[in-house]
């Protein structure tokens, strides 16, 4: 009796155990974070614990029973693989990282055979199904609550914009997740016999599908949609479920429904950026250089690999560059991340046991006769195959919440084919079990209890190893914190902890070896040259504290140039210049695209006196990425070099010169930036885009014959071009325009020079209107060519075409009214006036010339009503306003005209303009006491102005207020000691 009720304890206990593996690793973000990883690691060992000793108590009474229970056929492939691994740990290049990956999938393991065993009824396995399935629906649902609310957070995280992820970071981990669940929601409503049933799990599915989709994971969708091709195959050959498919089809209906009732436009849109105008997008084309590279490393180690998780660092030596703060961590696939890291054996081992997956998945659901859990193992089975497809092109055993949702998959799928396969009377009588069952058997027999004892002395290792892992992270984040906040003896306290608790851990060493580098440095920048001796010996020491421990962690793992580079940088410091060179030059033959390393390399090279190898690096930098070249340049002058010698760092090909002569030309170094345009014309030779560019440099330069040279040889090869023409016209503009300024220095100008180029100019437009009579840029550039020759009359002609050809140009028709101007035929300029005002009616511009003609024609009531009529529709234009009070005050309208000015003052009350003319129509009215508080708020907002401070004193002595006059004196005198009538006034008020 009490046997029977710890077993039920102990089943409870993993049933909640397992409840809260399904619930938690997705809700931690996926347990991506040590924290929740350690999490779960503790609850499967804990959940084996139990098992364990539930096994103890069961196996008095049913001992081949419950082993039995236990052999799949995953299990010779899941131990083989696990001895590769313990194999693979010790050839691994960075043996501690493998170990972390050895112990993640050891999780897995045994979270694979406690629910193998403990799984012992349909009902029981239905329901973990239900579970599952109830968990994907909560997570789909609360993404697309999340996609329609448009968040961009979860709790102290950021993810991806416009697509929906759950409560995972990336999308593709969450179409990972969901990939999983939604074959498992079909098989339930294949096997469930309720219409109601049937009717909620169709919605599950749908939520799930439409939640997948919108993820934007081209991966996901397109594994999920093969994975259920596949599903109604297997369905539509076998006979007796080919009602299924029908089912399926409407499943896949109600997705593309429901999709396309929340908007299926990002999906499309999604996949059709996958490849454009025949090339692939960024993120193809890194998978593709990812794979093709990778093959690469196959050659170190073709057998047992380089070590599980080693991936990031031996893949550096073929790694394109990504960015800064971008770094690859794994090879974008499953089989090619498995072939680095653990070698053709590990690949092999992995196809294996996928291939005894199928095989038997496959002949039970094929065989004769009718089991309800064949089509569970069928849908399981597409779960498994869905995953498999998406890993060809992610690794998504990344993400600990799917890799254990694949864990448990499994184990569904293979339980599912034990009731297929193992009739109820050969499980109870012990049969089976293959080639272990003898082993398990002789065990038992001869020692009953060792088995139990060692299996719990190994899972409270492994428990205490996860426990140590844990704290060691804690320990090194502490000490990261207290150096962060200059608390350095804490600092190598808990580093070394760390150290302590995981000495194998290269990150924990860079940390204390950076530690003892800062406190070196932080002497050198406190102390300076007038240090003690004692003080000098300090930082030698820290130094070489430094310098030990980062040996220590580049011995630990050598793959990797950061740690490299901060041994070089140690050895710099102590004033081992060969060492220091030798892991420079190491970092960067460890991660060659990187410019990081190469610029390191450059500014070692040049601190140490040697110019031709700190160029060679930085051009190497340069080559990788030309964006750093301004970054390159300033430490280039940082380092004292001149200018040639920098220049000298620039790759000789097109793209590195141009940027450079753009930068130059940013600096304002315009001559340097001219010679460095000349060589990329003599790269390129003469090629018309850099022809472009440095035509226009030109023009921006004012250089405008040099500028009609470069044009001239583009017209050369395309005479037709009108654009080109077009160009070269404005620049004769342009030179004739810079020719009447005075101080023209390019040529020595004179009258008939000007108008030479101007009649050039105007050939050029006239041959752009032979060409194509309707070019309306080309008339109107005739016409501004005829005005800058001063003949209005031809330019009236070429804007009348203009206009023809495009009557709606109120520019236009303000040119032809100031050309009616100069010509003194006032009607026609109001008319054009007019027609500009109708086309254009907010431009201030065409109502101010109409305004001036109506004065000029001494018409007040148009001038009034013509800036009434813009001021109706734009109220807030300060200079109307003050325009119209100007006009007011002249016709002898003294009270509009201070009424407009005080709104322009609202407007734009820090123009004193306004506020003088305002203060002058005080006066005029004798209203001192007005005009002086206008004078006094334009001196405060203009203190050092004398001019203003001599009026307001002016204005002070006419209310008699002498003080204050004598106070604005003597300020005057303060701005300008010389100020004669300040000196007078002063004298006289004394």
């Amino acid at each position: 009796m009490n046997v029977s009720r710890g077993v039920k304890f102990f089943h409870v206990l993993i049933q909640i155990g397992i409840l809260f593996l399904v619930l938690f690793t997705p809700l931690a973000f996926g347990s991506i974070d040590l924290w929740a990883t350690t999490v779960m690691r503790l609850t499967v060992g804990f959940i084996t614990l139990v098992w364990i000793l539930q096994i103890y108590l069961e196996s008095k009474e049913e001992q081949s029973h419950l082993l039995n229970r236990s052999l799949t056929p995953l299990n010779t492939p899941i131990l083989l693989g696990f001895i590769l691994v313990v194999l693979n740990t010790c050839f691994s290049i960075y043996p501690y990282v493998t170990r972390e990956w050895l112990y993640q999938f050891l999780t897995y393991g045994l979270l694979y055979l406690v629910l193998v065993y403990h799984l012992r009824t349909q009902r029981q396995l239905v329901g973990l199904v239900s579970i599952l399935v109830i968990a994907g629906s909560l997570e789909a649902f609360f993404g697309l609550i999340r996609y329609f609310q448009g968040f961009t957070h979860l709790p102290g995280r950021e993810v991806t914009q416009s697509t929906v992820v759950g409560t995972f970071i990336s999308p593709t981990h969450f179409a990972v997740y969901l990939e999983l669940l939604i074959p498992l929601a079909i098989g339930l409503t294949f096997l469930t016999q309720h219409w109601e049933k049937k009717l909620l799990l169709s919605l599950l599915v749908a939520i799930m599908g439409t939640a997948l989709a919108l993820s934007l994971s081209r991966g996901g969708i397109i594994s999920l949609l093969l994975s259920l091709i596949f599903l109604s195959i297997c369905l539509a050959i076998r006979r007796t479920d080919q009602k299924h498919v029908w089912i399926l089809l409407a499943l896949f209906l109600a997705i593309l429904t429901y999709l396309s009732w929340i908007g299926i436009t990002p999906v499309i849109e999604r996949i059709e950026k996958t490849r454009v105008d025949g090339r692939w997008d960024e993120s193809t084309l890194i998978r593709l250089t990812f794979w093709q590279n990778s093959l690469e490393l196959l050659k170190e180690a073709p057998l047992l690999g380089t070590g599980l998780g080693t991936f990031q660092y031996v893949f550096l030596k073929y790694a394109p560059y990504l960015g800064e703060s971008l770094r690859a961590f794994h090879a974008e696939s499953i089989y090619i991340e498995l072939l680095v890291d653990t070698g053709l054996l590990g690949l092999v081992v992995f196809l294996w046991g996928i291939q005894r997956v199928f095989r038997s998945a496959l002949t039970a659901y094929f065989s004769p006769g009718e089991r309800s859990l064949k089509l569970l193992t069928l849908t399981a089975l597409t779960s498994v195959l869905a995953f498999l497809l998406h890993g060809m092109v992610d690794f998504n055993l990344r993400v600990p919440a799917n890799a254990l949702l694949l864990t448990t998959v499994l184990a569904i799928l293979m339980v599912s084919l034990r009731f297929i396969t193992t009739p109820q009377r050969k499980m109870e009588k012990g049969r089976g079990g293959g080639i272990w069952n003898p082993v398990f058997h002789f065990l038992f027999s001869r020692w009953p209890i060792l088995p139990f004892w060692v299996g719990v002395f190994l899972i409270l290792i492994f428990i205490s190893w996860t426990a140590k892992a844990y704290l060691a992270e804690v320990y090194f984040q502490q000490a990261q914190s207290y150096q962060k906040n200059g608390r350095w003896r804490e600092a190598f306290q808990a580093y070394e902890k760390a150290i302590r608790l995981e000495g194998g851990n290269a990150v924990y060493q860079t940390g204390l070896g950076n530690a003892y580098l800062e406190v070196g440095d932080k002497h050198i920048t406190v102390q300076g040259e007038k240090e003690r001796e004692e003080e000098k010996e300090k930082i030698q020491e820290n130094w070489k504290k430094a310098l030990k421990f980062h040996a220590r962690s580049v011995a630990l793992n050598p793959f990797e140039p950061g740690s490299h580079l901060n041994l070089g940088w140690v050895y710099a410091r102590l004033g081992n210049q060969t060492k220091a060179l030798a892991e420079f030059e190491k970092t960067v033959l460890l991660y060659p695209n990187n410019p990081y390393y190469h610029r390191n390399l450059a500014r070692y090279c040049f601190l140490q006196g040697k110019p031709e190898c700190g160029i060679s690096a930085y051009r190497q930098a340069l080559l990788l990425n030309i964006s750093q070249l301004s970054d390159i340049f300033e430490e280039c002058l940082l380092y004292g070099k001149r200018y040639s010698l920098c220049e000298e760092s620039v790759p000789n090909t097109p793209e590195a010169r141009l940027q450079f002569a753009r930068f130059l030309v940013h600096k304002n170094l315009w001559s340097e930036g001219e010679a460095e345009y000349e060589k990329v014309l003599r790269l390129t030779q003469n090629d018309p885009i850099y022809c472009e560019e440095f035509a226009r440099f030109y023009t921006q330069r004012g250089k405008h014959l040099k500028a009609i040279s470069l044009w001239r040889r583009l017209l050369e090869k395309d005479p037709e071009n009108v654009s080109i023409r077009f160009q070269i016209a404005q620049a004769y503009q342009a030179l004739g325009r810079s020719m009447r300024r005075p101080g023209y220095g390019e040529v020595r100008s004179s009258e008939p020079e000007e108008e030479e180029s101007e009649k050039k100019a105007l050939e050029e437009y006239e041959k752009i209107v032979e060409i194509k009579p309707d070019n309306v840029q080309a008339w109107r550039g005739i016409g501004d060519v005829w005005i800058q020759m001063k003949q209005p009359e031809r330019a009236l002609k070429a804007y009348h075409k203009a206009l023809e050809l495009i009557p709606r140009q109120p520019e236009l028709y303000g040119l032809l009214a100031e050309i009616y101007v100069q010509m003194g035929n006032l009607p026609k300029a109001i008319k054009a006036y007019q027609d500009a005002i109708g086309l254009q009616p907010h431009e201030r511009k065409y109502y101010e010339g109409l305004a001036n003609i109506y004065h000029q024609i001494g018409k007040s009531f148009e001038v009034i009503t013509t800036w009434n009529r813009y001021l109706d529709i734009r109220t807030d234009d300060a200079v109307a306003r003050h325009k119209l009070a100007f006009y007011q005050n002249q016709i002898g309208n003294w009270l509009e005209a201070v009424k407009e000015t005080k709104v322009a003052i609202a407007l734009d009350s820090q123009n004193v303009s306004y506020r003088r003319f305002l203060a002058d129509l005080y006066l005029n009215k004798g209203m001192i006491y007005e005009a002086t508080q206008q004078w006094e708020v334009i001196v405060r907002g203009n203190p050092k102005d004398p001019e203003y401070r001599l009026q307001l004193a002016a204005l002070y002595e006419k209310l008699s207020q002498f003080d204050k006059a004598q106070e604005e004196y003597r300020a005057v005198l303060n701005l300008q000691p010389g100020n004669q009538i300040a000196q007078k006034k002063i004298k006289d008020g004394n």
